[in-house]
């Protein structure tokens, strides 16, 4: 990723989070995102994949297993919201 995307997509990020929890300070991040193109057959349409983050190892790991796991709840109905 070119240092000015990773810049831009960083400071929406912040800006994000001071909106959204004003007060709060910003930590780790992880961003992941799929490519896929639509030139190729549907059998072909993985394009690859996006991985980008900041703060420590530790809290990068620990977001994406406390997203699974709510993501794996909402499929077993254990979530009220169904999310």
């Amino acid at each position: 990723m070119i240092c000015e995307t990773r810049e831009a997509l960083e400071s929406a990020l912040m800006d994000h989070l001071a909106d959204e929890m004003p007060g709060m300070m910003p930590g780790a991040w992880v961003c992941v995102a799929e490519a896929a193109s639509i030139d190729t057959s549907d059998d072909e349409m993985f394009g690859g994949w996006l991985f980008e983050s900041g703060g420590t190892l530790f809290a990068q790991l620990g977001m994406i297993e406390a997203w699974r796991a709510e993501k794996l709840a909402g499929l077993r109905g254990d979530r009220e919201d169904g999310a």
